[in-house]
């Protein structure tokens, strides 16, 4: 059994696809001292990006994330 091949549309393959360009696009190959500094780095590059993505970017460092 397999799945039916689709067209892969609408804003959250929107967003999908712009985090991808944006993983692909990052300097994960930084010194950092610990993970926290790794996860900072790329939370903040999402951040700079956030009026390019449909949904609403949820993150710790902003003070914005769940509750």
């Amino acid at each position: 059994m397999s799945f039916e091949n689709s067209r892969r549309k609408g804003k959250v393959w929107d967003d999908v696809k712009t985090l991808d360009n944006l993983i692909k696009n990052h300097n994960f190959n930084i010194t950092a001292k610990s993970e926290r500094e790794l996860e900072v780095s790329f939370a903040t590059a999402i951040m700079t990006m956030k009026d390019y993505f449909n949904g609403k970017i949820y993150s710790q460092i902003d003070g914005d994330g769940f509750k």
